[in-house]
């Protein structure tokens, strides 16, 4: 999954897949406007939505996607012992 995160064609296939749905609904790709004072929304630099998307949902959930997988599958702990 490490491999995924870093391999920029998945991203691209990905990014490609939402703009399919998007075009469904008749939805335009954009991105939240930027100011430097922003407070309650991820304030990520990106040019166009593509960057601004993957450095704000992408990028943070496959690292969470991979935290958890290597604390229940690789940490030597016991997850199981209520069980």
């Amino acid at each position: 999954m490490g491999a995924e995160r870093r391999d920029l064609s998945v991203w691209k296939e990905v990014y490609e897949q939402g703009k399919q749905i998007e075009a469904e609904f008749d939805i335009e790709p954009s991105k939240p406007r930027t100011t430097g004072r922003q407070q309650h929304r991820v304030n990520v630099p990106g040019t166009n939505p593509k960057s601004y998307w993957q450095r704000a949902l992408y990028l943070p959930l496959t690292d969470y996607l991979i935290q958890g997988l290597n604390f229940r599958l690789l940490s030597q702990e016991d997850h199981f012992l209520d069980q």
